[in-house]
């Protein structure tokens, strides 16, 4: 990887796999059979992609903060907000449409989308975590509420104008999560019940991406370690997994990523290039999709890829017509040779 440019090519396919994973879980678990099928006990693990998202996150925000120090935390949040909010907006929307529709078929209730103004104020501006209202109108959004927050403190650490104290910020805020986590002392929807998963992306990014702060990285991926021996989570351990991946790929990165021609690479890089939108958008389609499989008695490998295929097919749709537009296009020079409506920013946010 080019450290001067501060992009990191192999993340795309990495988040991916990632929204792939999370995908195929929402997929099969409502399965009656689930449990009795070694695929589908396998898939019932892809939650934990989202904790392979959290480090790639925290890799590509430490990237943004340091593009933005000249600018200030002004341009940080408004190019956030322009990047995360109007597809978030819109797939809320998207959300409500297909589950008002589908109520006929599914002889549901509209009780679901009832909700004081409060609630919907919480989803809207993406608190729902902070209320009971969380996991409604669509439950991957707690992720998003978190990232949030992370944005937030990262764009705090845009206060300090000397590097060291600004790394030293973002060490004491891993460990303050730490001791936080340790004692057991939770606050609801509180950013530090997941900052270490993503402090270790910043670590990753202090290490190969900025060089000159390598000391802290090596301090936050540590903190992260003791998380993990201390707190046997294995949420952490799987961000630890994937921060270590992120190491080992980074000397090889400018490699593979001048190979993305090559047919074998482009539908890795395809996924990860429209991943935000597969995550926003999978549940409403791909749940519509398994309900219909599940009353013909389809087998959890038939829910599993119809979901996921007819999810990927939407959210390639989604990025061009709905995500795109608000992505900050900086095509790096080993993506030139990418078809136009598959460059974006490797640093793009999940």
């Amino acid at each position: 990887m080019n450290s001067n440019s501060r992009r990191f090519l192999l993340l795309d396919p990495l988040r991916g796999a990632a929204a792939l994973a999370v995908t195929l879980f929402h997929c099969v678990a409502v399965h009656p059979h689930v449990s009795e099928s070694a695929l589908g006990r396998v898939l019932l693990n892809g939650w934990m992609g989202v904790f392979i998202f959290f480090p790639i996150s925290g890799y590509c925000i430490a990237a943004a903060t340091q593009r933005h120090l000249r600018n200030g935390i002004g341009s940080f949040l408004g190019r956030r907000w322009r990047r995360i909010y109007p597809p978030y907006l819109a797939s809320v929307a998207l959300a409500v449409t297909i589950g008002v529709a589908a109520l006929p078929f599914n002889h549901g209730s509209a009780s679901a989308f009832v909700m004081p103004v409060g609630a919907w104020a919480s989803v809207l501006t993406l608190t729902q975590v902070f209320t009971s209202y969380a996991g409604r109108i669509n439950p991957v959004y707690w992720s998003l509420c978190y990232e949030e927050q992370f944005y937030l403190v990262m764009a705090l650490s845009l206060l300090f104008t000397r590097a060291q104290h600004r790394t030293a910020f973002l060490v004491a805020i891993s460990v303050g999560a730490l001791v936080m986590n340790a004692a057991g002392w939770h606050l609801q929807g509180f950013f530090t019940d997941y900052w270490i998963a993503f402090a270790a992306g910043i670590g990753v990014y202090y290490c190969v991406g900025d060089r000159a702060n390598r000391r802290a990285g090596l301090m936050l991926l540590a903190v992260c370690v003791a998380s993990a021996i201390v707190l046997h989570e294995v949420g952490t351990f799987v961000s630890l997994l994937a921060a270590s991946a992120m190491l080992a790929l980074a000397p090889v990165d400018g490699w593979f990523a001048t190979r993305a021609t090559r047919t074998w690479l482009k539908p890795a890089f395809a996924l990860g290039f429209c991943s935000y939108s597969l995550y926003l958008i999978h549940v409403p389609i791909a749940g519509r999709v398994v309900s219909i499989l599940l009353r013909v008695g389809a087998p959890v490998w038939l829910c599993a890829a119809l979901g996921a295929a007819v999810s990927i097919a939407c959210a390639l749709l989604y990025f061009r017509w709905v995500e795109r537009p608000f992505l900050v296009t900086r095509a790096p020079e080993v993506t030139r040779s990418l078809p136009s409506s598959q460059v974006q920013v490797s640093a793009a946010v999940v």
